[in-house]
């Protein structure tokens, strides 16, 4: 089955290139990058591409999708796939909302217990400036068996309260997973339940660090701003956002300046001291830095770009 597979995904996209994994790389038909940066594993079905943005998908279908394949191409794909992971036909739209649930294991942390794991928790929580006000406002649990054991669990709701994604952190400090990203987009408004759109956006990497900030700031769960966040904020017409992302990511904070100006939003960048993050700074000393937040205009992008360019 896998060989009919990659055979099929070599006459759809090229000749791909075995990698580690069991996945096959392909070049990208969307960014066209001269590398072969579409990977696709085969037998599982999951396919991602380095480069583009949220070009990600679980399954073949929604890469035959993505690629606005004709009927054709979906039931050769049909036949070629075992019974259990073929796609049943149906007169519904294509799209199924992603059904999201917490850990089954899920301890709210406003909940108080005499185990380990809830003090050594609760502990690092408040070690991390962590209140529990925060708590309750962020509906933060944690878990103590299962995938997501000593696990701080941190929910996402969107604008009505409803859970679309969840991010996680372990407690013990000498734990060699820090975190376990669960299988689900994320391409959601981090905390949106709690954004007024008619303030200034802060936008930061972590939940932990929007937690830190307190004030109308969305954690992004990396270094790419998701669709949806771009979206809301051109339909609600923000005028002003604030980027404060890892020094380590100054490449991509440049990036998402760039296209907030573009798009007519005034950006400023928050200058968080290397090696170091919002959270590890704490409130106080990120509210006196906001205060020095620095506009970022053309400029500073063309002097960036020629840094890089001339690898300076």
């Amino acid at each position: 089955m896998v060989h009919e597979v990659v055979e099929f995904l070599n006459r759809l996209l090229g000749q791909s290139t075995p990698k580690s994994k069991g996945n096959h790389a392909f070049h990208c038909p969307w960014c066209k990058h001269p590398k072969k940066k579409l990977e696709v594993h085969p037998e599982r079905g999951d396919w991602n591409c380095w480069v583009c943005e949220n070009r990600k998908g679980r399954s073949l279908f929604t890469l035959l999708k993505a690629l606005n394949c004709k009927k054709e191409k979906f039931d050769e794909l049909n036949q070629i796939l075992p019974k259990k992971k073929r796609r049943l036909p149906t007169n519904q739209s294509d799209e199924i909302a992603e059904i999201v649930s917490l850990p089954k294991e899920f301890k709210p942390l406003w909940e108080k217990h005499r185990s380990f794991e809830y003090t050594t928790c609760i502990n690092y929580l408040y070690d991390r400036g962590v209140t529990l006000h925060d708590i309750i406002k962020y509906r933060l649990g944690y878990c103590e068996r299962g995938i997501y054991a000593n696990m701080i669990i941190f929910p996402n709701l969107d604008d009505n309260g409803k859970l679309n994604y969840f991010t996680t952190r372990s407690f013990l400090r000498n734990s060699k997973i820090k975190f376990i990203n669960p299988p689900i987009s994320r391409d959601v408004i981090g905390f949106e339940f709690q954004l007024n759109w008619n303030l200034p956006i802060v936008i930061v990497e972590s939940a932990l660090d929007a937690i830190t900030v307190r004030r109308n700031a969305t954690p992004i769960y990396g270094t790419i701003i998701p669709k949806q966040l771009k979206m809301k904020l051109l339909e609600h017409n923000v005028d002003e956002v604030y980027l404060a992302l890892d020094p380590d990511a100054i490449k991509k904070t440049k990036a998402i300046s760039e296209y907030f100006i573009n798009v007519g939003i005034n950006t400023k960048e928050i200058k968080i001291p290397n090696d170091s993050d919002v959270n590890k700074i704490g409130y106080e000393k990120f509210w006196n830095l906001f205060d020095s937040a620095t506009h970022t205009n053309y400029n500073d992008i063309f002097e960036n770009k020629l840094t890089e360019a001339l690898n300076i």
